[in-house]
């Protein structure tokens, strides 16, 4: 994979990183996402517009997020968008140059 061949999708935004990661709870078994339907689908539909952008270039849409939530948000996406890579930025070797082409934004209600 060269790096011109992939399009990122970035997930700076303290919002979407916050409200993920609040949604976060732990039990005995683990950690799970218990976030409320109405805002899994609000984050997936950004997701989703984000990644859709790139469907004509051909190119592979990644969408970065924090080493907390990277398994959630991978988990919360994978139903949806099967194909969609969910990395984190430690997960890039760093020959791999990182162009961020959009930003998930959680829009209210």
């Amino acid at each position: 994979m060269k790096a011109k061949d992939i399009m990122v999708t970035d997930v700076p935004t303290i919002s979407v990183r916050t409200t993920v990661a609040e949604a976060v709870q732990l039990s005995e078994q683990g950690s799970y996402l218990a976030m409320e339907p109405g805002t899994a689908q609000r984050l997936l539909a950004s997701i989703r517009r984000n990644a859709e952008r790139f469907d004509s270039t051909g190119t592979l849409p990644v969408l970065m997020a924090s080493p907390t939530i990277r398994r959630h948000v991978k988990k919360l996406t994978e139903r949806y968008m099967p194909n969609l890579a969910v990395i984190s930025h430690n997960e890039i070797p760093p020959n791999i140059k990182i162009q961020s082409l959009g930003v998930v934004v959680l829009n209210a209600s």
